[in-house]
């Protein structure tokens, strides 16, 4: 189901309020590497969301991807899949890893849905332009209301693109149309802005590998 958004809490601000993006989500961007705040091990929450910065890897050989903790921990071999060319991760409320990636044939999104009580995978869309998952508000004062968001841009047929999000209170059902009629398609950046807003970048450059 597509719905419009409206602005303000769940859509895009009437003001814009920009800011700078807090790191490591600020880094030069790389299709292949991410970057992401998060907990002191996976599906550990014990020091809470906000612990320490890390970097998702991706080898185009193996199709491996690694998750690396940069302050305490080792490199730990998530994911094995093939053909991927640009892809994201954060951690939910309990720590674990969802991910995104696009392929030359479709997008996916992979995380774990509380309803299921189990791991999925689910296909986006061959249409879906780089899918970018952050978990908003990493703070745990806001663990009641933070929530995992996914944005992504389409096609419009005319030429441009409309900038989609879907949330994880939704279980990702629920695509809401965020802007019609973009010119730029490719999200570079995404995270929570010193002035504690989603903000994201986007290009009208993507070669598979840098921006």
């Amino acid at each position: 189901m597509t719905i419009p958004a409206v602005s303000g809490p769940g859509g895009l601000s009437s003001t814009p309020v920009p800011g700078d993006i807090a790191p490591p989500e600020n880094r030069v961007f790389y299709a292949l590497t991410s970057y992401e705040l998060g907990p002191l091990a996976i599906e550990d929450t014990t020091e809470g969301n906000t612990y320490q910065n890390w970097t998702l890897t991706y080898n185009t050989g193996t199709g491996l991807m690694t998750a690396t903790p940069e302050t305490i921990g080792f490199p730990v071999p998530t994911l094995t899949v093939p053909g991927i060319i640009y892809l994201t991760f954060t951690f939910d409320q309990n720590g674990r890893i969802s991910y995104t990636w696009m392929t030359e044939t479709s997008s996916y999104l992979y995380w774990y849905d509380t309803a299921l009580g189990m791991t999925v995978t689910t296909d986006l869309g061959s249409d879906v332009i780089t899918p970018s998952i952050a978990l908003d508000d990493k703070r745990v004062s806001q663990n009641s209301a933070n929530d995992m968001l996914l944005w992504y841009s389409k096609p419009d047929g005319g030429g441009a693109y409309n900038l989609y999000m879907l949330r994880q209170r939704d279980r990702f059902l629920t695509e809401y149309l965020m802007e019609s009629g973009i010119s730029t398609p490719y999200i570079t950046k995404l995270g929570m802005n010193d002035g504690l807003r989603v903000q994201f970048t986007v290009s009208d450059i993507f070669s598979g590998g840098t921006i």
